[in-house]
């Protein structure tokens, strides 16, 4: 434990010399992202946020289920525009209800809230 804590304080001290052997880079690294900062907060007040209705778009495959169906789905929905309404609502018709699901316990699944 001590030699590392040896170690450490070397590395601090080494730091330290460097800071004060290149004092312009020492400003430099405190006043880069403080720059960067105020550009972003110009650029936010600049346009005031804009009130945008829900957007849903079509699912796809995950990686997980192979290489080809989630690059087929990457180039199939390239161009696919937003909807206002959820594509699981649309893709109703396309599942029957089995025969021991009833009517209430699909609408039960589809109302869930998280």
């Amino acid at each position: 434990m001590g030699h590392a804590r040896r170690q450490f304080q070397a590395l601090l001290w080494k730091n330290w010399l460097c800071r004060l052997r290149h004092p312009v880079l020492s400003l430099a690294e405190f006043f880069w992202p403080c720059i960067l900062f105020m550009i972003l907060t110009i650029l936010r007040f600049q346009e005031p946020p804009r009130h945008r209705d829900s957007c849903y778009l079509q699912p796809r495959d995950l990686p997980s289920q192979g290489v080809l169906p989630f690059v087929q789905g990457l180039l199939c929905n390239t161009g696919s525009r937003c909807r206002n309404f959820s594509f699981a609502e649309s893709m109703e018709h396309h599942f029957g209800l089995s025969r021991s699901q009833s009517a209430a316990d699909h609408k039960k699944v589809n109302n869930l809230t998280f």
